[in-house]
């Protein structure tokens, strides 16, 4: 519902399919800006994108794909801002009743759509405004790849379609912007939304709006307090970034009650983690909150150069007894190891860390990383539970390893598995009778495993109770945690060989048997399933 005298904006969001990341991005900051200071109470602002939520564009069976979109909803002369956004696609051909003029067929839906904003603007003074981006990030195309043929064919029809942005000299006849990689596009589209909707509709952008804000701020505030600071009356992280960079500009005295109001939201959350009372179902729907406002929290996601932040904690040398054989409940051998003090990371790589190697050029798809391993899997595992924050779910051992070999590469520093030995010291402190990280007592409200009742990994970091004296977490539940050894001898922990690998500390839906400081889990090499993550150390 728009606010009473403001201005409604709708902006049509179009692109192929490979740009993803960018869509859910600018839907994102369409929905931010409406809490924008110098746009607040004189626009709202609609996305109109098939795939936004609460969209709910029906694809039937009797009708074109681009038709049923276009039934659904708004076209794009019909919204106030069109953005267009190309990569390595320009997508499907549309059907012949969608023929160009000269009789020619569309390249896509995306290339219709932009057809028919730029002409609708040709015809009404401009309107739509149409903004067009493109990702420069040079698409990875396989020899091995079965499409690469098809793939080639759409970038070239890609590069095909902005040479019409060129004139035969090669001086500029229409602009469109360029971005590398899709970390740096939302920023960019929310500098030209900003600018657009303020220059196009002649909006206040004085100070005065600032001050106008943060009377609404103290104004909340004051209701906050007369209803005994109800949770109910907070602001969401969306409403109340603004006020952050307004106080930083205008340096205002402000309250005790306001200053706490203002508590940014990911704080507030931290702070119902830390209670032991908050339940486990109440924990899940915390960590997808964080995922929600891009989880702030440090070592959970990627740094701004896009490799994974991982926080690291020191683990001090000790003693550990390891004990194996044919019967994980009831080992026959035990082997004591003297372990050197060594770093871990404190949460298991997370789904959006272990994107940034999928998704990396030179990741995944990069033979380096594999050389020396029993077995090349040449396409990745798919994520069970794709949330960003949670572990990273359907990794195979070998993934694990190549994964650290590329980590190595980017950081210059020596990142592996664990040898269980290390694992074992890091839940343990090298006290042998403490069975669970947070000492000797079993407590089911310490981790996300089978009695926990939630059925499904969680974010990371949301049990800090049940963390290792060390200060890891996660050690136990969520994920099985994969490691160097060989699950037959600890002291088997080469990288050649395709025999099984030691697993650790459970998953989601373990048990209280084996979710523990001392049972040894273990798998094939070349296994993914969706309760086997892993996390890494880092070599003195």
């Amino acid at each position: 519902m728009s606010e009473q005298g403001s201005q409604h904006l709708r902006i049509f969001l179009s692109s192929p399919g490979d740009v993803g990341e960018e869509r859910t991005a600018a839907i994102k900051v369409i929905e931010e800006l409406c809490f924008d200071p110098l746009l607040r109470g004189q626009v709202t602002l609609e996305a109109v994108a098939w795939d936004r939520k609460g969209a709910s564009v029906p694809l039937v069976a009797n009708v074109t794909p681009q038709e049923a979109i276009n039934q659904g909803l708004a076209k794009p002369s019909q919204c106030d801002i069109v953005i267009v956004i190309f990569w390595s696609r320009m997508g499907t051909p549309l059907p012949p009743e969608y023929a160009k003029q000269d009789g020619s067929r569309y390249l896509s839906g995306t290339e219709w759509e932009y057809e028919e904003a730029v002409n609708a603007a040709k015809q009404n003074s401009g309107k739509p405004s149409v903004l067009v981006y493109r990702r420069t990030e040079e698409p990875v195309i396989s020899l091995r790849d079965p499409l690469r043929g098809h793939k080639i064919e759409q970038w070239e029809r890609v590069e095909d379609f902005f040479s019409r942005f060129y004139n035969p000299d090669g001086s500029i006849r229409q602009g469109y912007h360029q971005y590398e990689k899709p970390v740096e596009f939302s920023e960019l589209l929310e500098l030209h939304l900003k600018t657009l909707i303020q220059r196009q509709f002649n909006l206040d952008t004085g100070a005065g709006e600032d001050q106008r804000f943060l009377t609404q701020v103290r104004l909340a505030a004051q209701d906050w307090e007369k209803n005994n600071r109800s949770d109910a009356f907070l602001w969401p992280h969306e409403r109340l970034k603004p006020i952050y960079s307004i106080i930083k500009r205008l340096k205002p005295e402000l309250d005790e009650a306001t200053t706490a109001f203002i508590t940014p939201e990911v704080d507030r959350l931290n702070a119902e983690i830390a209670k032991p009372t908050t339940k486990h179902l109440r924990r899940a729907v915390i960590g997808d909150r964080l995922a929600a406002i891009d989880d702030p929290r440090p070592g959970v996601g990627v740094r701004e150069d896009g490799l994974p932040e991982l926080s690291w904690c020191d683990v001090p040398a000790g003693v550990v007894t390891i004990k194996y054989g044919v019967n994980g409940l009831n080992p026959n051998k035990e082997q004591r190891f003297e372990v050197p003090r060594f770093r871990m990371a404190q949460y298991p790589i997370t789904y959006k860390q272990y994107r940034a190697f999928l998704d990396a050029p030179d990741g995944f798809r990069d033979n380096r990383w594999w050389f020396g391993l029993g077995n090349r899997q040449l396409e990745a595992g798919k994520q069970a539970f794709p949330v960003n924050n949670r572990p990273a779910d359907n990794v195979s051992w070998y993934d694990a390893v190549a994964f650290c070999k590329w980590l190595s590469a980017r950081l210059g520093a020596e990142i592996r598995l664990p040898y269980e030995q290390e694992w074992q010291l890091a839940g343990s402190g090298g006290n042998d009778s403490n069975l669970y990280p947070w000492g000797e007592k079993w407590n089911p409200a310490n981790a996300n495993m089978e009695e926990s009742g939630i059925g499904q990994t969680m974010a990371v970091g949301l049990y800090p109770l049940g963390a290792a004296a060390c200060g890891i977490q996660d050690m136990i539940g969520n994920v099985w945690e994969w490691c160097l050894n060989a699950d037959s001898d600890p002291n088997s922990a080469g990288l050649e060989g395709t025999f099984h690998r030691v697993l650790r500390g459970g998953g989601w839906i373990t048990g209280k048997l084996k979710t523990n400081n001392l049972y040894r889990g273990g798998d094939t090499p070349t296994r993914r399933r969706n309760i086997i993550g892993f996390r890494v150390v880092m070599a003195e």
